[in-house]
């Protein structure tokens, strides 16, 4: 799956706001891999950043290849 950090965390927000976390964490760590772009990003956005770290050690742990970059 490739990914902007924005379009992550417009995602976030939105699976928030409709109460949908399940099915955005399922769409984020069931990937083979994840790229993830701009990661400057998330910057002040706390949430976003706890979200993208939770995401980040859950496919780490399942041995998924993350690529970032900023």
């Amino acid at each position: 799956m490739y990914i902007t950090a924005e379009e992550f965390t417009t995602r976030f927000v939105q699976a928030c706001r409709f109460d949908k976390q399940g099915n955005f964490r399922r769409q984020m760590r069931d990937a083979s891999a994840l790229l993830i772009d701009d990661l400057q990003f998330l910057a002040n956005k706390p949430a976003s950043q706890k979200e993208f770290i939770q995401t980040l050690d859950s496919l780490v742990a399942d041995g998924k290849q993350v690529v970032v970059t900023a």
